[in-house]
């Protein structure tokens, strides 16, 4: 038990940093999108994203966010808060 917990503070101590500098990306949109995002110098990652559902992306240096369907785009210096509404995203 004690070794269970030794770990998920540790999970947490190299989780935190992270979560803190992600991109939130909020599907306020009926419809699943497919958007692509990547640190400047990096390859493409892709996600999937339901209705109104978030997720999450590493944007600690900034990166660039597309929504595949539209080509709606927005470049973010670190992170931040993005909204899908009608197929653009919008910066928070």
């Amino acid at each position: 038990m004690k070794r269970y917990i030794i770990f998920v503070v540790l999970v947490i101590l190299i989780a935190l940093p992270i979560l803190v500098d992600a991109a939130s990306i909020e599907n306020g949109d009926n419809e699943v999108y497919q958007i692509k995002g990547r640190v400047t110098g990096k390859e493409w990652v892709y996600v999937t994203i339901n209705p109104n559902g978030t997720k999450y992306f590493n944007c600690r240096f900034g990166c660039e966010l597309v929504l595949e369907k539209t080509g709606s785009s927005v470049q973010l210096e670190t992170d931040g808060d993005v909204v899908i509404r009608n197929g653009v995203l919008n910066v928070k």
